[in-house]
């Protein structure tokens, strides 16, 4: 099997890449990668012309930019490198299905529905996922692909929940990453909206123009009056206006818990409830066992974790270091169940050998029985004479 695709690259011995065998996750895309460097740029240019030009002579200034401006800056800076450096949730190869084991009150809902055919017929698709044949992506050598999992053109991978692949943090945006992706773009409208009030505050005391207001030393207007300062605040304003249009996209996915290509499936009705949310006692972007609510660790660049057992379900297949590393086949998945079922009956030959003289006793009774009354009944039913007959008129 082929295990390697074109878009999938890496360096210095697979150390760093997107590819199958990669040790570090870096997306090797040269416009992503000039892209994620002018956002560093950006927020380091910013930060410096604060510093050099802005802060002197003001109180106000001094105070927005310790209190507001700069946790923002780094708190930006710090979710940039997150979510351009963390695996976005690429389906590793040997990726399985994932093992249902239908529990008591499963089997009973199942019974009761026996009027609706339609009813039936998705059930069983929910509870019997390996009755189907299994989703496979061919570019990324016929691995298994996750139902909310797609493929994503520049990494090479398939990637659960895949959102877009984004130029501004050179990766792409998937279940692990979607949260730093959405703190970015947070903390850098604020970052924005802040520097904004900054270069305002020393504008309002200097004067919009250099000769509007002798009152302050003018070297100190000087600085507010540069050409660094009037480019700061022309891309402040940008970016707030950019990242505005941003963060009001991302809330959907939020709150839906959804990715861009599943909503735009749903609501063209070309895909069912595989590409819902999965979990809803817990936020699926920013994880955590805290429930659905709002919590600390959502604003802090904190690496996504879920509940005991609820990573698999969000991810969409198993997968540990014991699996072989190629193409996960069928033939595995019907020989793992055909063990799980023959474990399954050699735990129920116990009870059934315990009760073997009851039901040996039962049956015979019932032989004996039988055979006594069935020569009467032969016998009632043939004992008949001719008057019996109809006659012929």
């Amino acid at each position: 099997v082929k295990t390697e695709v074109m878009a999938q690259k890496d360096i210095c011995q697979s150390t760093f890449g997107t590819s199958f065998h990669a040790k570090k996750w870096i997306a090797l895309d040269p416009c992503g990668l000039l892209g994620v460097s002018f956002s560093f740029s950006i927020h380091i240019f910013a930060l410096v012309t604060v510093l050099k030009y802005l802060l002197s002579h003001s109180t106000t200034a001094l105070a927005i930019f310790l209190l507001l401006y700069l946790p923002s800056c780094l708190m930006a800076i710090c979710n940039l490198y997150m979510a351009w450096l963390n695996d976005p949730g690429a389906v590793p190869l040997g990726a399985r299905p994932l093992t249902t084991n239908t529990s008591p009150e499963e089997e009973e809902k199942k019974s009761s529905l026996h009027g609706d055919e339609e009813d039936q017929q998705n059930l069983t698709r929910i509870m019997m996922p390996h009755s189907r044949g299994l989703r496979r992506c061919p570019k990324c050598s016929d691995n298994f692909k996750p139902p909310r999992a797609h493929h994503d053109s520049v990494t090479g991978r398939c990637i659960v929940k895949f959102d877009h692949f984004c130029p501004w943090i050179g990766n792409a945006v998937g279940v692990m990453n979607h949260k730093f992706f959405f703190l970015f773009i947070l903390y850098t409208l604020l970052a924005s909206l802040f520097s904004i009030f900054i270069i305002t505050a020393q504008f309002h005391r200097c004067g919009f123009t250099l000769q509007s207001n002798n009152k302050f030393s003018l070297e100190a207007c000087e600085r507010v009056h540069s050409i660094q300062v009037k480019i700061l605040l022309a891309v402040s304003i940008i970016f707030m206006i950019f990242t505005s249009c941003m963060l009001a996209e991302q809330l959907e996915a939020i709150l839906t818990g959804t990715s861009k290509i599943a909503r735009l499936k749903l609501r063209s009705g070309r895909a069912g409830p595989e590409l819902e949310r999965v979990a809803q006692d817990f936020n699926e972007t920013f994880g955590g066992d805290t429930g659905p609510g709002i919590a600390l660790h959502w604003f802090l660049p904190l690496r996504v974790t879920f509940p005991s057992g609820n990573k698999s379900e969000v991810m969409g297949y198993e997968f540990n270091d014991d699996f072989p590393r190629e193409a996960f086949q069928e033939e595995e998945s019907n020989q793992f169940q055909f063990k799980q079922s023959v474990s399954q009956t050699e735990n129920s030959n116990t009870i059934v050998e315990s009760s073997n003289d009851i039901i040996s006793t039962e049956a015979v009774e019932e032989t004996i029985e039988l055979s006594k009354s069935l020569p009467r009944q032969i016998k009632k039913r043939s004992s008949f004479t001719l008057s019996d007959v109809p006659h012929s008129s």
